[in-house]
């Protein structure tokens, strides 16, 4: 199994190993999602600029920037701390909501601009998770598991108990909140315990909406590396249609310390 890992970088605190990919799809003139790894510090950024509005492509960067440029100094600054990892990753999303809307307000181009954000940090056998609109983390052991929380009306609706087959197919494009939202945001959160070899999906709805479940599931659990997974994953999205940007990180968990 290890030399499926040939090449990949580890990290001054263990096995941490993930790739990832960004790719146009077939349909868009543009890619308008971003993302940020840190393997020194376990985390990972990923923004999915809003579609139909302006400046989606710049959304999702400043998202992706203003994310990074907050954490990272404190988490370099001591990443086994035990302090309030979930409360860092609330006050780096509404850092990047604000960085959004004062973005759009001194560019008339870009005002209304707005970004999906998920960010996951992986803290030795823990995983912390925030998120905003529809961008997604799903957990893998045997199974796939959606770990993030969709915040638009399909997510809405699922909530609230309607069936699947109630739901409208334009409900799942319909945010209800995102950064740059000027009303302010109530981020998800989520902590996890990871064991070795647990995987953590991070991607946009490029991938979700043209690949399902359960092809992806099996792409996870198949003997290819992380990266021919990752690659297999935009592939068969691009191959279904590619309607959307499609990007995609996959976290390998190796890490056996305490």
């Amino acid at each position: 199994m290890e030399e499926d890992y040939k090449g990949l970088a580890l990290s001054r605190r263990g096995n941490w190993m993930v790739e990832f990919l960004s790719d146009i799809g077939k349909k868009r003139i543009r890619n308008e999602d971003s993302i940020f790894v840190d393997e020194s510090t376990g985390l990972i950024v990923l923004a999915d600029g809003m579609g139909g509005l302006p400046c989606g492509d710049i959304a999702s960067a400043v998202t992706v920037g203003a994310v990074s440029s907050y954490l990272l100094p404190v988490l370099k600054d001591d990443v086994s701390a035990n302090g309030d990892f979930l409360e860092l990753l609330r006050e780096a999303a509404a850092k990047a909501n604000n960085a959004v809307i004062s973005r759009g307000a001194n560019d008339p181009s870009c005002k209304g601009m707005g970004s999906t954000m998920v960010v996951g940090l992986v803290v030795k056998n823990t995983i912390y998770i925030c998120n905003v609109g529809d961008s997604k983390c799903f957990f893998f052991r045997n199974e796939l598991v959606q770990i993030t929380e969709d915040h638009n009306l399909a997510g809405y609706l699922r909530k609230s108990g309607a069936s699947p087959s109630s739901i409208p197919g334009y409900a799942t494009s319909m945010l209800l909140q995102a950064i740059g939202d000027e009303d302010g945001i109530s981020p998800f959160t989520y902590t996890g315990t990871l064991e070795k070899n647990d995987m953590l999906l991070f991607c946009t709805d490029g991938l979700t909406e043209m690949v399902s479940n359960a092809r992806i599931s099996e792409v996870l659990s198949s003997p290819m590396s992380l990266k021919e997974k990752v690659a297999m994953l935009v592939v068969e999205a691009n191959h279904a249609g590619g309607n959307d940007n499609i990007t995609v990180a996959i976290y390998h968990h190796g890490y056996s310390g305490t």
